[in-house]
């Protein structure tokens, strides 16, 4: 089981984001990124990029981050979830 901290959910979403702005057009399995940017300046240009990694970070990532808690955190949701009549 894997545990993603945060820092290295940032490290994901600059991972993507770089590709954005390299014009890559797929990462990983097949996931396809948007075209880049051309006009702008580079921090419009960078923000863009931004933004759409973290749009994909959340599609594709996210989901699978909360399918691998411990035991323990899976009871504690479902303990959190159980309502008393």
């Amino acid at each position: 089981m894997i545990k993603i901290k945060s820092k290295d959910m940032n490290i994901i979403v600059e991972n993507i984001k770089q590709a954005i702005l390299r014009g890559d057009k797929v990462i990983g399995d097949r996931i396809a990124l948007p075209t880049p940017q051309r006009t702008g300046t580079f921090t419009q240009q960078n923000s863009y990029a931004l933004l759409k990694a973290r749009e994909i970070f959340e599609t594709h990532f996210k989901n699978k981050l909360r399918q691998d808690k411990t035991p323990e955190e899976k009871f504690e949701q479902m303990m959190n979830n159980f309502e008393t009549p």
